[in-house]
């Protein structure tokens, strides 16, 4: 798959979905995904508030060595 940027489902094939969803189970089976995300920076935005959404995002980004910022959407 070549590199893009995600900004929605609809964005993405079938085949594409289906290839990150077992890409995901491999590295989880595998267990080298300790630091994938080092070095990488993530802007989330959120439409409407849940707390629990973005908590497991920012968490599991840090997690894999990865950095996140929150914008507002009243800052687009």
């Amino acid at each position: 798959m070549k590199k893009r940027d995600f900004l929605s489902l609809v964005d993405l094939s079938a085949k594409e979905i289906n290839s990150i969803l077992e890409l995901s189970q491999k590295l989880k089976k595998e267990k080298k995904n300790k630091k994938i995300l080092e070095g990488k920076a993530f802007g989330l935005i959120f439409e409407k508030p849940s707390t629990r959404t973005y908590v497991s995002f920012d968490i599991a980004i840090n997690d894999l060595g990865g950095h996140s910022v929150t914008l507002p959407v009243t800052s687009l």
